[in-house]
């Protein structure tokens, strides 16, 4: 893996071959040290591909493991979104234990999973 721009901009290693693979996380200038914005994906759509390819070895040939990773991956999913609904000043609402099946909104989280918090 090699950084190009930290934080955003990625090359990742290519097996089985000699192209190269480019993963690109957004960025928003409204937070420091950004400059300019950029169009990217998220950690949270990238945790749903390992989910899928996860779930997709393992129905090649299964093992206790993949169900190991499963659960992290999926645990890593909420942890995002916890995180995010405490920095909009909501809460997040559980509504299944597969995150990745949840609808998201523009912005890469989860889609009426949320409500206004309690505090006055």
């Amino acid at each position: 893996m090699l950084e190009i721009d930290p934080g955003h901009t990625y090359s990742v290693e290519v097996f089985d071959g000699d192209e190269q693979q480019i993963i690109k996380f957004m960025k928003r200038d409204r937070f420091p040290p950004n400059e300019g914005n950029q169009a990217g994906t998220n950690c949270q759509e990238l945790l749903r591909v390992l989910i899928s390819r996860v779930q997709y070895l393992d129905a090649q040939e299964p093992c206790p493991e993949n169900q190991i990773i499963l659960h992290n991956l999926r645990a890593s999913i909420l942890a995002f979104e916890v995180r995010a609904a405490k920095r909009h000043g909501t809460e997040l609402v559980p509504t299944s234990y597969a995150p990745e099946t949840q609808p998201t909104r523009a912005d890469g989280h989860f889609l009426m999973q949320w409500r206004a918090s309690d505090a006055p």
